[in-house]
């Protein structure tokens, strides 16, 4: 999202725009190291934006829905995110500002490392390999747990 300087009046500028995920590359592959990021909408930015002395300030909210790989059960789900962020920007001699870059990094940092599909998943049975969520463990370890 390009801000020009010269467009921000005494009440401040609104501006809300959608971005394709794949444009701002924050979509991730999976790896041995990382889970895969896959984004199911639109990442959309509603920003609020005044401009104080030399200090552009701008009061932002992101939204997005992601798909994600419970790290307990191994299903996929969505996971949805609403996230404040607030970015200050020296203007000084500039006409125009880009956050592109801070909102694709605020993103990337707002992944969870280890994504849960409910906070009571149960995982799998190391054993048998069945989703403990779905049915009972069918292996000689009576009473899995995981």
């Amino acid at each position: 999202m390009k801000i020009r300087v010269d467009e921000i009046l005494s009440g401040g500028l609104h501006k809300e725009a959608d971005y394709d995920p794949s444009e701002m590359d924050v979509e991730i592959e999976e790896s041995e190291t990382a889970p895969p990021v896959k984004f199911l909408t639109p990442i959309n930015i509603k920003a609020d934006i005044t401009l104080a002395d030399k200090e552009l300030i701008v009061n932002s909210v992101l939204r997005y829905k992601l798909k994600a790989v419970c790290s307990r059960c191994l299903e996929e789900f969505e996971l949805s995110f609403e996230k404040k962020h607030i970015f200050t920007y020296d203007v000084r001699n500039l006409d125009a500002v880009d956050i592109t870059d801070n909102v694709r990094e605020e993103i990337i940092l707002d992944y969870p490392l280890k994504p849960l599909c409910k906070e009571e998943c149960r995982g799998i049975c190391i054993k048998c390999k069945v989703n403990l969520n779905i049915e009972e463990c069918r292996c000689s370890n009576a009473g899995c747990s995981m």
